[in-house]
């Protein structure tokens, strides 16, 4: 699957970290691990101590492969994870990352398109996905005034196409700059984030089974371009039902999160069947890092 859009990573505070992973899976079955903030090579100016990385996406996909079908065509998405993290039983040294909410539909707002890979999702493959509305609805970024780019992803709560307005809570907004080089993190630092398994939920969870999604972002046309910019999350962020306010939105400090830091890029997306959450940590493929 290629994958084109932009991604950051957010500081929130470690207890918003833990109360947005706890929205999502049973409380004690995932939990922070700790952070290596100590690594220059991943954080070169450190890392608030009080807080947690948070990885969201939004952006263009297409060519869809999932273990049960493949589905040729253009899609837009977004979603969100709390990397570095762990299952309480998992063996020393296994990082993982947590998905938290994922958004798609087809281009262009045909979101029906995206119903079927969702239901799919869902129901078989232990990754929770939504049907979303995009802006842009088929691009991966849309281009504003003074070259600031920007992605706003909602959840697809109550269309209304005959009367309109309908219900769309918003999930997250950005609004970025392209900029000369990273600064904060590193390279290695968001091919690592990016790359660590993904906890799958449902009857997964309970089988210490993860998913390896491994992000291809190394070669001349897949350059990771740095962007800085803002991001705001809303009600639709996180949480497994409707709700009028998300942990995220509700945190202390408030919604919106300045001076982030990320990239844009098109890259690759490689999915591998779900494994041993312990065996998918160690197989994470060294030529994605």
């Amino acid at each position: 699957m290629s994958q084109g859009g932009a991604w950051f990573i957010v500081p929130v505070p470690k207890k918003t970290a833990q109360a947005v992973v706890d929205s999502v899976f049973p409380s004690g079955t995932v939990v922070l691990a700790d952070v290596p903030t100590a690594n220059t090579a991943l954080f070169p100016s450190g890392f608030d101590s009080n807080s947690h990385p948070v990885l969201v996406y939004g952006g263009y996909v297409a060519d869809i492969r999932m273990a049960s079908f493949e589905i040729d065509g253009d899609y837009v998405s977004g979603s969100l994870y709390v990397p570095h993290v762990r299952r309480p039983n998992s063996a020393a040294g296994t990082i993982l990352s947590a998905p938290i909410s994922n958004y798609l539909s087809g281009v262009n707002g045909n979101t029906i398109a995206g119903l079927i890979p969702s239901l799919v999702s869902t129901l078989v493959e232990g990754y929770s996905s939504r049907l979303g509305k995009f802006t842009p609805a088929a691009a991966a970024c849309q281009v504003n005034s003074n070259d600031v780019l920007s992605n706003n992803v909602a959840w697809w709560g109550l269309p209304n196409p005959i009367s309109g307005p309908g219900i769309y809570p918003e999930a997250y907004d950005f609004q970025y700059l392209k900029k000369a080089s990273f600064t904060k993190y590193t390279e290695r630092l968001l091919k690592t984030v990016l790359n660590q398994p993904e906890i799958l939920a449902g009857a997964y969870l309970l089988n210490n089974t993860c998913q390896r999604n491994q992000f291809y972002y190394n070669n001349a046309t897949s350059n990771m371009t740095p962007v800085s910019g803002n991001v705001t999350f809303g009600s639709a962020a996180d949480g497994a039902t409707v709700q009028m306010s998300g942990v995220l939105q509700s945190a202390v400090g408030g919604r919106f999160y300045a001076d982030n830091e990320g990239f844009t890029g098109c890259g690759r997306n490689v999915g591998f069947n779900p494994e041993d959450c312990d065996q998918a940590a160690k197989e994470v493929d060294q030529m994605a890092l």
